[in-house]
């Protein structure tokens, strides 16, 4: 099913999908599916970015716990890996850095600008998958280099 989901999307507009609440949870969906693949991750569409917010569950994985709960030097060793990568490679996106995840606020937001959709209002849902999604595959990339299994 989540494989028609995004084949009936693909040709849309991103401005017709995001002005729709059905249309929208099912390209979350989709987005899940075919891009980040994070459970709990809650997804933000905007005229010229796209959020998403990765969820407590994602730092409940095993590199984030240290003594059976959730390590602030962990989670800090990640957030500051992320602002690296974010500095170092050119592939629009950005890490917000007003609130930051540590043990007790589990949560971490990343913006990815999203080139002339608020000019054009023409881009589909397929080219926002083709844009995010080399952008997402260098990030793990570089995350599993070192060290982190996302």
């Amino acid at each position: 099913m989540s494989e028609d989901i995004c084949k009936e999307l693909l040709e849309k507009k991103y401005v017709e999908v995001k002005a729709d609440e059905d249309l929208r949870r099912r390209l979350s969906r989709c987005l899940n599916r075919k891009v980040f693949d994070i459970n709990g991750i809650f997804f933000l569409y905007g005229d010229d970015s796209f959020t998403i917010t990765l969820p407590s569950e994602f730092f409940t994985e095993p590199f984030f716990i240290w003594g059976g709960r959730p390590s602030d030097k962990k989670i800090r060793g990640f957030y500051d890996s992320m602002i690296n990568l974010e500095r170092r490679l050119d592939l629009d996106f950005f890490v917000d850095r007003n609130e930051k995840p540590s043990s007790i606020n589990l949560i971490m937001k990343l913006k990815f600008h999203l080139p002339n959709l608020a000019e054009s209002g023409e881009i589909t849902v397929q080219d926002l998958l083709n844009h995010l999604k080399p952008i997402w595959s260098r990030i793990t990339y570089e995350l599993r280099l070192i060290g982190y299994r996302i």
